[in-house]
Parts: C-alpha cells; sequence; structure tokens
C-alpha cells in the first residue's frame, strides 16, 4: 500500500511539475543596435542612390544617435502578465499584441505601445533624416527624427524633404540621408 501510495504521490508531483511549464518567464535585455545609412545624391539625372553602409564612422559624421538607447530596458513575460522596466519606471500589466505591436494597459484602460515582436523577441525603430534645411538657409540642414514601427524609406524621405521626387535632386549638391536604428531585445 506504500509503495502505491508513493508511485501516486510521485505521478502527482510530475503532473504539478509539467502544469507550470507555461508559466515559467522570459527576461529580455537590449542587444547591440543595429544601424543602417541610406544616402542619395544629386545628379543631372536626378538623384541617385551612392551609399548605403552600417559604417559607424559614417553614422556619427550625418546623425548624433543615441547608441545606449534603450540600453536599461527590461522585459518580462510571466503567467499571462508583462513587466517592462525602463528609467526606474516599472509597469506591470495584461498585455495584448495586436499585429506585431506589444502593448500594456494603463488604469483606465487604455493602450500603452511598448515595442514590436513577440513573446521571444521585441524590437524598437528609429529613424533620422537629413535633408537642406526647408526655409533655404544653405548652411543648416534639417534633421527629422521619429520612433515608431515603420522605417525611413526614400519615399518617406522625400516628403519630409524640399524635393517632390528624385528627378528635383538635379545638382550635385543636392543630397537626401536617412539612418534606420533597430533595438532588439532577446
Amino acid at each position: 500500500m506504500k509503495k502505491i501510495v508513493l508511485v501516486f504521490l510521485s505521478i502527482s508531483f510530475l503532473f504539478v511539475a509539467c502544469s507550470n511549464e507555461g508559466n515559467e518567464s522570459s527576461v529580455m535585455i537590449r542587444q547591440s543596435p543595429e544601424a543602417l545609412l541610406t544616402m542619395y545624391m544629386g545628379s543631372p539625372g536626378g538623384g541617385k542612390e551612392v551609399l548605403s553602409t552600417d559604417s559607424v564612422q559614417l553614422i556619427f559624421k550625418y546623425f548624433n544617435y543615441d547608441s545606449t538607447l534603450h540600453g536599461n530596458m527590461t522585459v518580462e513575460f510571466h503567467d499571462g502578465m508583462v513587466t517592462f522596466v525602463k528609467d526606474n519606471v516599472k509597469i506591470v500589466s495584461k498585455y495584448d499584441f495586436v499585429g506585431d505591436s506589444l502593448y500594456t494597459y494603463k488604469t483606465d484602460g487604455s493602450k500603452v505601445f511598448i515595442a514590436c515582436g513577440t513573446t521571444e523577441e521585441l524590437y524598437l525603430t528609429q529613424g533620422f533624416c537629413r535633408y537642406p534645411n526647408l526655409n533655404h538657409d544653405a548652411t543648416q540642414d534639417s534633421v527629422y527624427t521619429f520612433v515608431g514601427e515603420a522605417l525611413m524609406d526614400v519615399d518617406k524621405a522625400l516628403k519630409l524633404s524640399k524635393y517632390n521626387s528624385l528627378s528635383d535632386m538635379s545638382s550635385e549638391s543636392d543630397s537626401l540621408i536617412w539612418l534606420n536604428v533597430k533595438y532588439t531585445f532577446k
């Protein structure tokens, strides 16, 4: 009889241990950011892509972005909740993914965007665009910065600049430069 009770307790313990597998937490920390600089220069035939690089020296020549941004951010999923810690602010909340966007909830029920991805890997993007100043001041370029889900591309850069299309970039002094940075959490 003692053997049967012992076997029963062992099997019960096994079921309890297995049932907790979905409750394990995964803590994500920020990895080194990935950055890609793209440059278009004017020519008699219109703007041409002349550079696409991840060279840190060139990136910092045109943009001053913070490579340590989000470095102190952690995300943990546990028991259907997410714990998000950034800049000494800690949020513990239920969460939802809408598409690949992670949202937590404020106490009033409104959603707060956290990052994109999945429970295994999250990411945030930041983009910069540099173009001639719209006030026609040749000594200073305009720099536009955004944080969001969509990356900067030639169409978005053209909309921000004084150019309507690449064909408007007919002078060799015309330039359009942008940088996309992706911060990944694993």
